[in-house]
């Protein structure tokens, strides 16, 4: 979080080692600690705003829940994007044996802005631990054609048991990304409790998990559905391209579709008996356009209408970026599918 009120600033603990104050989000106040970070008070007593990175953790006393935060690291909000901790991230990064945050870490400390990443998706998640650990925000990930950096070795892994630290959200994987089990007494197990939204959320957990002994798994076959079924909502597979162009084709007026996206989901569910969404029909027509098969020409009553291009000659569907977005996708569901099923 970036730019937070801060107050009620003090020091606790048996030799007053660690430092305790409230956090003010959209005037909600939350109590936070920071281990070990008591020097850091003078540093930011006359600081307004601070940036911080925590993990939330949920109390629970007397049947009343709360939630606190256990705050890793902390800058001024004013601060350059040099902060207390982003060293400490790319020195771990670089010590693990293999993987693209080892890769990415290593081009940064040999001085390069640009990194060069394999998949559009490793690119989003990368800026998206750049943000999150206050990473330098100079540093441009771009798309570079070259095989993903393999990994030689997996820890142990133990199948539906929790052991160790318990990963069981998206926030307290990142956070994991960033230092791995430091500060846990040495603790070398944890487990992965739930399915990461993508491919490259469960391949970064694992280039970490490289330092690690053993690993739990507490995944099953439903949390991969699910994920599939999401998947398929936001980036439709080559049959249900084929079932939307029809639909529109085959409800236009003149070869011009005139409706709303939602009732079109809502019809089209309805008539094949399987789930669209506004979003996915959204998507199929920004491929339709790209390809030359539609083409927008304003608003009607009805929502949105677009003249349909019957075309002359066979089209290839790859001539669609984001055709091309959606199969590279697919593409990594089938890794990720095989990845999960292998261990």
């Amino acid at each position: 979080m970036k730019e937070e009120l801060w107050e009620n600033a003090y020091l606790v603990g048996a030799n007053k080692k660690h430092l305790k104050f409230q956090l003010i989000k959209d005037n909600v106040r939350y109590d936070a600690i920071a281990f070990q970070m008591a020097d850091r008070l003078q540093e930011f007593e006359k600081s307004l705003k601070l940036d911080f990175v925590f993990v939330p953790e949920v109390n629970e006393y007397m049947g009343k829940r709360s939630v606190s935060l256990n705050v890793k690291s902390l800058r001024k909000a004013d601060k350059t994007w040099e902060c207390s901790g982003e060293e400490q991230v790319w020195r771990f990064w670089s010590s693990l044996n293999d993987g693209e945050l080892s890769y990415v870490a290593k081009s940064y400390l040999l001085g390069k802005k640009e990194i060069g990443l394999p998949a559009l998706s490793l690119i989003h998640n990368m800026k998206i631990l750049q943000k999150e650990h206050f990473l330098n925000p100079e540093i441009n990930f771009v798309l570079e054609k070259r095989p993903k950096k393999e990994l030689d070795f997996y820890p142990k892994v133990v199948k539906e048991k929790n052991i160790g630290f318990v990963i069981d959200s998206q926030q307290l994987l990142q956070a994991f990304l960033g230092e791995g089990l430091k500060g846990l007494n040495g603790q070398k197990e944890c487990t992965l409790s739930f399915l990461p939204e993508n491919y490259w959320w469960w391949r970064l957990f694992w280039e970490v998990a490289q330092s690690l002994d053993r690993v739990g798994l507490m995944i099953d076959q439903k949390d991969f559905s699910d994920l599939k079924r999401k998947i398929r909502l936001k980036h439709p597979s080559d049959n249900d391209l084929r079932r939307i162009y029809l639909f529109i084709k085959n409800s236009s007026d003149d070869l011009v579709w005139r409706g709303s996206p939602m009732q079109a989901a809502i019809d089209m569910e309805n008539r094949f008996g399987i789930p669209f969404t506004a979003q996915t029909l959204e998507k199929a027509f920004n491929i339709f356009s790209e390809m030359g098969l539609l083409k927008y020409v304003g608003l009607s009553e009805q929502g949105p209408a677009y003249q349909i291009i019957e075309p002359r000659e066979k089209l290839d569907l790859e001539d669609s970026l984001s055709y091309n977005e959606g199969m590279f996708i697919w593409q990594e569901l089938e890794q990720y599918a095989k990845e999960v099923s292998s261990l």
